[in-house]
């Protein structure tokens, strides 16, 4: 008895010993961990450097941010130029150690930084935003003000109908997926502790709040709260991307540009061109209407796709056309009766359109502004022996996907000239076949002369 009695008290000490030390192991963790923790109270200062560049030059500005009694306030501590002087046209360098105070920030501020810094949120959501359908409804015409030129009552109602949620969040994701060229806008942030330790943050991005930010440790971290500290403490032009810049407009232009650009246009042009569109649609259905102007434009240039009665269903004719000039609109009147006649030719490239009516088949308009068939004949001399007025420019697009279309020329001889190609195929032939899988797989320029009957007769592509 006695001895089980020994053997039980020896097992009790056993597990108290043990349990102490996973107890002790506990809070030494617990209290690395929590020193882990960035605090106000440990922070000496905060560097702030901007960078930001581009083809015509970069600006590069640093600012210091200190305690001050309650408060934190900033500075701009050094900025340098390399700029081309719109004087002289020349590059000029500027520099200035200057210290000049810039703003003081509140502890709302700099508590959320802390905060941000501690509680990372490490995936991306639309929901970080909080942008409602609700509340981008109700600030509308102020934010359409800012990001349109001169909005209608029509305007602001179309897109009011068509403001969703799901599309709110669809244009969130897509305006974090633009690319940029040759710009660059870098802020770099030391966080300074009164310990010589120095926590880093950075971010090269050019959408609004500039996310993701990449903290030291713990990678791309998405909290609007570093963006706004930043945009507190600096005077530079980026502030306001720092704090979103447009961005309620940003994803308002996504939705119009998406869901009613096109009816606002096309309902635009036809209301005001009455005229004219009673002309053109004597002799084609109308649609596609598009503009690169903006609508109020003086002499705007419309595009848009005309099908005649006669052709089949998967042929159209694309133009652009002066809507204003009488002149432009009878021009495309006159010329249904020569886009017909295109139609009647007898050749393989016709034949294979006429029992294809998944391809769309593009007739294009003969007016200079839109053909690239001068660029053509400069890089193929054969091409000069016919003029670009006596030649019909067309293209396919294949039933594939968009990337996927080749572009022609008929020429007066009755040959058919194969110019750009997109895609594996080409009507009927491969690549292999036409002796120009050796190109790049994307788009490129090629000449391939056809007789009617679909017989290679030259391959001039370089």
């Amino acid at each position: 008895m006695r001895i089980l009695n020994l053997t039980s008290a020896i097992a009790n000490r056993i597990i108290f010993r043990v349990s102490l030390i996973f107890l002790i192991g506990f809070v030494l963790s617990d209290s690395h961990a929590d020193a882990q923790q960035l605090s106000v109270q440990q922070i000496d200062k905060i560097i702030i450097k901007e960078d930001e560049g581009g083809l015509g030059g970069g600006l590069t500005s640093a600012y210091t941010i200190t305690r001050k009694n309650t408060d934190w306030e900033s500075n701009r501590t050094n900025k340098s130029s390399t700029l081309i002087s719109h004087k002289t046209g020349k590059w000029e360098n500027i520099d200035s150690a200057q210290i000049k105070f810039v703003a003081v920030i509140g502890p709302v501020s700099i508590n959320n930084l802390v905060y941000a810094v501690n509680h990372p949120v490490k995936s991306f959501s639309p929901d970080l935003f909080g942008i409602t359908e609700k509340f981008l409804k109700a600030h509308l015409d102020s934010i359409l003000k800012v990001t349109f030129y001169q909005p209608t009552a029509q305007d602001i109602a179309i897109l009011k109908q068509e403001i969703t949620g799901e599309r709110i969040n669809q244009a969130i994701i897509s305006l974090q997926q633009r690319d940029y060229t040759d710009v660059a806008y870098v802020v770099k942030m030391a966080i300074v502790k009164k310990n010589g330790d120095t926590l880093k943050i950075e971010s090269t991005s050019l959408e609004s709040f500039k996310l993701p930010w990449k903290v030291a440790e713990k990678g791309e971290v998405y909290n609007l709260a570093i963006s706004r500290f930043c945009a507190d403490a600096i005077n530079g032009g980026q502030r306001s991307l720092l704090n979103g810049g447009n961005f309620c407009g940003d994803i308002c232009l996504d939705i119009y540009d998406k869901y009613c650009k096109d009816r606002v246009t096309a309902t635009y042009f036809r209301t005001r061109f009455a005229a004219a569109f009673k002309q053109l649609e004597a002799c084609y259905t109308v649609s596609d209407i598009k503009t690169s102007d903006i609508l109020q434009a003086a002499d705007p240039i419309v595009f848009m796709k005309l099908h005649s009665f006669s052709m089949p269903a998967n042929v159209n004719i694309n133009t652009a056309l002066r809507i204003r000039h009488a002149s432009d609109v009878s021009r495309l009147v006159h010329l249904k009766t020569w886009f017909d006649s295109l139609l009647k030719k007898k050749n393989f490239f016709l034949d294979f359109i006429s029992r294809s009516p998944d391809y769309r088949f593009i007739i294009e308009d003969p007016n200079d502004s839109l053909s690239q068939y001068n660029w053509h004949q400069s890089n193929y001399p054969y091409l000069i022996n016919f003029p670009q007025t006596s030649i019909a420019e067309l293209r396919v697009q294949n039933r594939l996907g968009d990337d996927e279309y080749s572009q022609w020329a008929l020429l007066p001889n009755g040959q058919i000239a194969l110019l750009w190609l997109s895609g594996q195929k080409v009507l009927n032939f491969t690549r292999q076949q036409l002796n120009l899988d050796r190109l790049p797989p994307f788009a490129v320029e090629t000449c391939v002369i056809f007789d009617p009957d679909g017989k290679i007769l030259y391959n001039f592509t370089r």
